[in-house]
């Protein structure tokens, strides 16, 4: 991550076109992982050099994951499903940015300049460009007038016009004074500009905790995804050592695949060729194997010999097959921020099939899944000897790694000049593992 740049924000210079949806490349409905793979390209890096991500540590798979970049724009994502769902442009003017307004994506007329950073935004020229509204703050439900009176306003009080989808605010109390003397509100100033859904505009600068995650999440996908299928969930089995994946639009059928009986062939027939494919070197778990470790690794193909990836990036899903091309692992990985592959992966919206209805995903703690599976497969197989509820919570509090092993991830690049300044705690219950973050959630779920 780049040092914060000096105040005064010296980088490239910006023209970027705003529409009710987008501000240039960012657009509503936008995934976490396809905003962040865009700022890895050169084109990303050179037009946004710094980028910083904020998200609550203690809760890192519930809480909105904040991506700021320079010059002071603000992108906001849902969580758990990391959908971006506002942009917010703070502290105008901007000495490195310009603005322009494009009315329709289908218009030929040229795009309305906002303003410059010699010319800044005030309210007299979003009366002109966006027309009329309703007056104040978007919690409010005032009748129509004039969108930028001042009328009724008490001091102190930040000044709002909000359109559907897009909202303006004037100085906020505690900034410096602006002579607007004899000029109206006309010539005062516009501070910051914030997107969100078209149809969620009255949340105005709410968090979004306030709002339906889920529902928003679903809308912008269908809206802004039309042309490309999403995946919607995946529910795994550990019984039966399968899964079922859902997609959007729901005119596509649920895909199942299952351990020792899915091949290569149905997955390039379901899923189209891996964005990514490598052969199997890491061996070096093959210690623990008991009894005949050679019998073993012949039996379960994990021997490393001719064993290979499939990494469907897009779908946050790693298949291993084996030589006779038969899925015989599955990786779903939740790309939490904080993880060492954090932003490699899309989000997989993985869930536990359960009986009772309860919700098992990435927002449960590892503790609290394996308490559930261990009941679960108990109440299957009384003679089941798997992790038991008392000890998973004694694992997860650090009082002992007897239940599970603790990863090192510094020593994933040790040697090679790289540090990942990371470790992880592995733990497992039958067919699953989970490789768990220091708060608790879960980065990955391995099933084999």
């Amino acid at each position: 991550m780049n040092k914060h740049p000096q105040a005064n924000q010296t980088g490239p210079r910006l023209i970027l076109p705003l529409a009710k949806h987008s501000l240039g490349p960012f657009v509503l409905g936008s995934t976490l992982f396809s905003t962040l793979d865009f700022l890895r390209t050169s084109a990303g890096r050179q037009s946004y050099p710094w980028v910083h991500i904020k998200y609550d540590t203690k809760a890192v798979s519930t809480t909105p994951i904040l991506v700021v970049l320079l010059p002071s724009i603000h992108l906001v994502f849902t969580s758990p499903e990391q959908v971006l769902c506002q942009i917010h442009i703070l502290s105008l003017p901007l000495p490195t940015l310009s603005l322009t307004y494009h009315p329709s994506s289908s218009t030929q007329s040229d795009p309305i300049s906002l303003c410059t950073p010699d010319r800044p935004l005030t309210f007299g020229t979003t009366s002109a460009v966006f027309g009329p509204t309703f007056n104040g703050s978007p919690s409010e439900t005032n009748g129509a007038k004039s969108p930028c009176s001042t009328s009724g306003r008490g001091e102190g009080e930040v000044k709002e016009v909000w359109y559907p989808g897009l909202g303006f605010r004037g100085k906020e109390p505690g900034e410096g004074e602006e002579d607007i003397e004899g000029k109206g509100w006309r010539e005062e100033r516009v501070r910051s500009i914030h997107l969100c859904e078209r149809e969620d505009w009255r949340i105005g600068l709410s968090t979004f905790e306030d709002s339906d995650s889920e529902r928003v999440w679903k809308r912008l996908k269908l809206k802004t995804k039309k042309d490309r299928v999403e995946l919607e969930k995946v529910t795994i089995d550990a019984h039966n050592r399968s899964a079922i994946l859902s997609f959007l639009p729901l005119t596509i059928g649920p895909l199942q695949i299952k351990l020792n009986e899915t091949t290569s062939t149905d997955l390039l027939v379901e899923l189209g060729p891996p964005l990514r494919s490598f052969w199997k070197e890491d061996s070096r778990l093959r210690i623990h194997y008991l009894g005949d470790s050679e019998q073993s690794e012949d039996e379960d193909g994990f021997d490393g010999q001719g064993c290979y990836f499939w990494n469907y990036l897009q779908y946050g899903i790693d298949f291993l097959l084996s030589p006779s091309h038969m899925v015989i692992k599955m990786i779903f990985h939740s790309n939490l921020p904080g993880s060492v592959t954090f932003g490699r992966f899309e989000r997989c919206p993985w869930n536990f099939s359960s009986s009772d209805s309860s919700v098992l995903d990435v927002t449960r703690s590892a503790a609290v899944l394996l308490e559930t599976m261990s009941s679960s497969l108990e109440s299957r197989d009384p003679e089941h000897h798997g992790t038991t509820a008392e000890d998973s919570h004694t694992f997860f509090g650090k009082e002992t790694l007897g239940l599970g092993m603790e990863l090192d991830r510094a020593g994933e690049g040790w040697g090679q000049g790289v540090l990942l300044e990371a470790s992880t705690l592995v733990a497992a219950s039958s067919y699953i593992v989970f490789e768990v973050l220091e708060s608790g959630f879960v980065e990955s779920v391995i099933m084999s």
